[in-house]
């Protein structure tokens, strides 16, 4: 019983230590060589910012990506009224994510294209991205599963699809958009889900970050 649990307090896992996994990304500062012009240092941080990008993204629900690249004022939004912002949110948005898919899931597949190659607007970072979720994890009981969906406020239907039989997967497309400031650090981020087209899971996420982060507090998406 004892090791069926584990998982479970696994993902009960405080603000605090969420954040503390990113611990090293948090002082993020540009890169400004000596004597770098501001066009320069520009180009120096959106090339990092790309490379960072192209690198997290296939382990964005295995691992805490590196939030270096990002100011400490970042907004997420998407197109359907989401919204959070400060860097501590924008981290536990994804540690939210990471939890989700090891609980609901026994496998994670992200696949990403940038798809501005040749920087026609450099004031903006564009991927396209998709998620395959697969298999039922043994972390939880289907009731569990259930149970979580509905605290995050998705349908049943949806919530189905989630918590697919073991030989189906569930796929999740989309496009990220990156906003830069005049250094290149990345200030916005918008999500547009583009399949399944009647699906909003930020806004049915948004209710577990709250706005205020104090570190005992702990998301309420694992039933007891």
């Amino acid at each position: 019983m004892s090791s069926q649990k584990q998982p479970l307090t696994l993902c009960r896992k405080s603000i605090k230590e969420l954040l503390e996994e990113n611990d090293d990304a948090l002082p993020n500062q540009p890169l400004k060589p000596k004597n770098c012009s501001p066009e320069h240092e520009f180009e120096l941080n959106r090339g990092l910012a790309v490379d960072t990008l192209l690198s997290d993204y296939p382990y964005l629900l295995e691992r805490a990506p590196d939030f270096s690249i990002f100011r400490k004022d970042i907004i997420l939004t998407d197109a359907q009224g989401f919204s959070i912002s400060g860097l501590q949110a924008y981290q536990l948005f994804f540690g939210i994510l990471r939890r989700l898919a090891f609980v609901l899931h026994s496998q994670a597949v992200v696949y990403v294209m940038l798809m501005d190659k040749y920087a026609t607007d450099k004031s903006k970072i564009r991927l396209r991205w998709k998620i395959e979720l697969n298999g039922r994890s043994h972390a939880t009981t289907s009731r569990d599963r259930e149970a979580m969906l509905r605290n995050l406020g998705f349908e049943q239907e949806l919530g189905c699809r989630f918590a697919s039989s073991e030989d189906s997967a569930f796929v999740l497309e989309g496009i990220s958009v990156y906003k830069l400031d005049t250094k290149g650090m990345i200030n916005s981020h918008t999500i547009e889900i583009t399949e399944p087209t009647v699906m909003a899971p930020l806004a049915a996420l948004q209710r577990l970050i709250p706005s205020s982060l104090p570190a005992s507090f702990v998301p309420d998406i694992i039933p007891s």
